[in-house]
């Protein structure tokens, strides 16, 4: 590699990477070293010059000042739904209800509809006259239901997002259009027995003391509440079974558009032990690695511990999000997995007063559409459960939608108030609802950290690709982002450079 001058004081930067083992053009480092900020001060100022416009260059325009990227990309987003059927660990049959979403062209924008998210037990029919069944639906802010996928420029790269305990992938599909919106195809399967929707039904079922409804594997309830390491376990295998599908995918409206050489997995709660365990394997549950994967993102953490030495054999690079305020998995819990990487590529960022559940961007919205429809039919007892789960959870430590919803959420378009009050005893105003970090900035975070890392760990020749890896410089991340607590950042080799003098590398 040929020397390049650089200052902690003034980065000179072409392109900010991870070690990736790919041929990159290095202008400064960070030279080799970890770098843990939690107060900062002065100022950080970058010289870059602007990259070379590449065969998409007219496609990724949107760029902040300081080469952030957007909130939302320069594509419309498409949605679609399918199902992927494999076999699970004990060799059942295990169905796998996916969204999908992706970059569309402007006119198959135009033409779709605009999504309206909703459950599978959407219309199922109940006890008439006593249940009515669930009708609420979560309108999309950006997702056109079915819309063209984008045919210009480069393949895009496959994200497959892995949901929390007993959630489902609606919880984050706020934040996983944002993402297709920069140029990325992000598929997340409800895990079958460990999903929101097998909870509800579970719930209905006791509710009525009979097998009312069916589980999606077509087992006998109760559907939800596998145990932690066959859970885990399963899930692996239907990140594997995600990537089979979509190396095998040709039909509408992908066509060959997803490039199945670049692919990295985001994972919330169990989502991140499911991505962990993917990488790192583990000989004690019979978890393979996954070698297909090239980079992981995580937020928060779940209940389980892995091999010391299979941890610190992982050697893709790694983003890994905690919040401040969760009490579920607290900053030392998360803090403790990423010790115990050895990978010289990897991120941990805390945010400032995030909860466990901070991370689900679409929560608020679930309350609210859910809210409305069981404020004005009391029947309505699968809305009604959705509500009180997400206002009053089973798990107190996962906090409660006053904790991480604004006050929008709680009137528009239904003012579900009268509702809240019944169930909590609060009554919501301007002043006392978020208590703590808004979902909808924590969402806007991780949108932006996904897409500036995974464009540089999946090495994406972008036009401006390569200028949005400055943003996970800790520097400019405790500069810029005011609810980024603290930041680390773990880079290859052991040679260090001093802060503030200069350095070769």
């Amino acid at each position: 590699m040929s020397n390049v001058q650089c200052s902690m004081s003034n980065f000179e930067i072409e392109h900010w990477t991870f070690d990736l083992g790919h041929s990159f053009d290095r202008r400064c480092l960070m030279n080799r070293k970890v770098l843990s900020i939690a107060v900062l001060a002065g100022a950080l100022t970058w010289a870059c010059g602007e990259p070379a416009a590449g065969p998409d260059a007219t496609l990724r325009p949107s760029l902040m000042a300081d080469g952030v990227p957007e909130d939302v990309g320069p594509y419309g987003v498409g949605h679609t739904m399918i199902q992927v059927v494999h076999t699970g660990s004990a060799g059942e049959r295990r169905p796998l209800d996916v969204h999908v979403w992706y970059p569309a062209h402007p006119a198959g924008v135009t033409a779709a509809p605009r999504t309206a998210y909703r459950s599978r037990l959407f219309g199922v029919p109940l006890v008439p006259g006593t249940y009515d069944p669930l009708t609420f639906t979560i309108p999309s802010p950006l997702a056109h239901e079915g819309a063209d996928i984008d045919a210009r420029g480069p393949r895009f790269p496959l994200l497959i997002w892995s949901h929390g305990s007993g959630t489902d992938a609606l919880d984050h599909a706020f934040t996983a259009e944002a993402i297709a919106s920069h140029g990325f195809v992000v598929a997340s399967a409800e895990h079958t027995n460990n999903s929101q929707d097998d909870a509800l039904v579970d719930y209905i079922n006791q509710l009525v003391g009979s097998s009312l409804l069916a589980c999606l594997d077509a087992l006998q309830p109760p559907c939800g509440g596998e145990a932690i390491g066959t859970s885990v376990k399963n899930r692996v295998r239907d990140v594997s079974a995600l990537i089979d599908e979509f190396t095998n995918l040709n039909a509408a409206p992908f066509g060959s558009r997803i490039d199945v050489a670049r692919v990295g997995v985001i994972g919330h709660s169990r989502g991140m032990l499911t991505a962990m365990a993917a990488v790192a394997g583990s000989s004690a549950l019979g978890i393979p690695i996954e070698s297909r994967i090239d980079a992981i993102m995580t937020m928060s953490s779940g209940r389980l511990t892995f091999a010391p030495a299979e941890m610190a054999a992982v050697r893709v690079p790694i983003l890994m999000m905690a919040g401040a305020s969760d009490e579920t998995q607290p900053v030392p819990v998360v803090r403790a997995f990423f010790d115990m990487l050895s990978s010289n590529s990897r991120l941990f960022v805390v945010v400032r007063d995030a909860e466990h559940l901070s991370f689900g961007s679409a929560l608020c919205a679930r309350m609210q559409a859910a809210g409305g429809v069981r404020l004005a039919n009391p029947r309505a007892i699968l809305e009604d459960r959705t509500v009180r789960t997400l206002l009053t959870p089973t798990v107190a430590t996962f906090g409660s939608t006053l904790d991480y919803c604004s006050y929008d959420a709680f009137v528009e378009p239904v003012d579900i108030r009268p509702l809240v009050q019944t169930i909590t005893g609060v009554d919501v105003t301007e002043s006392n609802v978020p208590r703590t970090q808004d979902a909808r900035e924590v969402s806007r975070l991780s949108v932006i950290l996904a897409v500036s890392f995974f464009n540089a760990a999946l090495d994406e020749q972008g036009a401006d690709g390569l200028r949005f890896t400055r943003y996970l410089t800790p520097r400019y991340l405790m500069q810029h982002e005011p609810n980024v607590l603290s930041a680390e950042t773990i880079l290859r080799g052991d040679a260090t450079c001093p802060e503030g003098q200069g350095c070769t590398d």
